[in-house]
């Protein structure tokens, strides 16, 4: 009998999480595993790229109203009592955990009990969910990188984050930062690298022809503040000054899209820089551009600047966690020595001025293997242990 695996993602939108659980869902040996994703559907930009063979569970459709009137006509007297104990709970704390806490208490997501549970982002609704709306003999959560440090965040997570059984995390330095916060949680961590589909981002790229005029960057994420894109005007007004002709493309939206609007139109680079909004396939614009940046301040183990070293593109990035596990800065790409558009600046050009260090980083991309079929197993060895 198929052992049960339960993962609990509660809203996905378009970004480098959602598209590591995408992979992730792919990479799970299925023949060997039940799968049940547990997250809303509606307006779900990844659901259909979610395999046929997992189970996907619409969270929206669980009604706590709805199943506390079940359990009273199905007299399951000590359900009902819980539900409403709970339920009198959420109305006098504060605290917002303890809020996520028993609302799912209240209302349970599933009554199947589970081999392994897991909250694929280390946030409150994600564990909180994992922890008490679903059952199972293990549980585990993984880090993508947004663990606080504020104490009374820290203080108010983790006496729930300490009840998993294992920690994943998906870098070596979000491994040090996790235990730094939580040591607690020291002999549960462990690093898992995030999946990757080769295969499926290879023949992802060919979907449409893009074309680029002059000197093409890419920049893929969601405009989130810790992303960076904030910098990419000024950094692009900076090469057109110096005579670069260079067009700069964003793929993605997000709530920092008008701070990087009015950045555009205080430096006038209007026609130079372009926002593409959301795309669910970045692979063409990522395949055909002439260099890849990655400006961001703040990362897990960033997924956009793995999926460039695919397509084997010469990468500027900054010197956010996780960039020094992925990159010999001058060998397989360059890492700048600040978060600052004058840094862009000057890693953008020398790559400009000097193809010969272009093509030094393409050869040498070419013999990386990604190939990460044993970050699974780490998995599969907490599930059977």
């Amino acid at each position: 009998m198929k052992k049960k695996i339960a993962i609990v993602f509660n809203r996905m939108i378009v970004g480098g999480a959602e598209k590591a659980l995408s992979n992730f869902l792919k990479s799970i040996n299925h023949s060997k595993y039940d799968i049940y994703l547990f997250t809303a559907v509606k307006d779900n930009p990844y659901i259909d790229e979610i395999p046929v063979y997992v189970r996907i569970c619409d969270i929206s459709q669980c009604v706590p109203k709805e199943r506390l009137i079940n359990d009273i006509k199905k007299l399951r007297i000590s359900k009902a009592v819980s539900g409403l104990f709970c339920r009198a709970l959420i109305r006098i704390t504060n605290n917002n955990y303890k809020k996520h806490v028993y609302s799912h208490k209240a209302n349970p997501l599933s009554d199947i009990y589970f081999d392994c549970v897991i909250a694929y982002k280390a946030n409150y609704i994600d564990t909180s969910s994992a922890l008490y709306a679903l059952k199972g003999k293990k549980k585990a959560t993984i880090v993508h990188g947004d663990l606080s440090d504020a104490s009374n965040v820290v203080s108010e997570f983790r006496p729930h984050i300490e009840k998993f059984d294992k920690v994943f995390c998906v870098s070596q330095s979000q491994l040090m930062r996790t235990n730094r916060i939580y040591p607690c949680l020291a002999k549960k961590t462990a690093v898992m690298l995030n999946a990757v589909d080769y295969e499926g981002i290879k023949a992802l790229a060919d979907d449409k022809i893009v074309y680029f005029s002059s000197s093409s960057i890419v920049t893929v994420g969601r405009l989130s503040p810790e992303k960076g894109q904030q910098m990419i005007p000024a950094t692009a007004r900076l090469l057109l000054d110096a005579g670069y002709d260079i067009h700069w493309y964003l793929v993605g939206d997000g709530p920092l899209r008008e701070e990087v609007e009015r950045e555009i139109e205080k430096h006038g680079v209007a026609d130079n820089v372009i926002l593409l909004g959301t795309q669910t396939n970045p692979y063409p614009y990522i395949k055909n551009c002439d260099i890849y940046v990655q400006p961001s301040f703040s990362e897990g183990y960033c997924t956009t600047t793995v999926e460039a070293k695919i397509f084997q593109k010469p990468i500027v990035t900054t010197d956010a966690p996780g960039m020094r596990e992925q990159f010999v800065s001058g060998e397989n790409g360059l890492i700048v020595d600040a978060m600052t558009p004058g840094a862009l600046y000057d890693g953008i050009k020398t790559l400009l001025d000097h193809p010969e260090i272009r093509e030094k980083f393409v050869e040498n991309l070419k013999n990386e293997s990604f190939d990460n079929s044993r970050e699974m197993q780490k998995l599969y060895d907490f599930i059977e242990s």
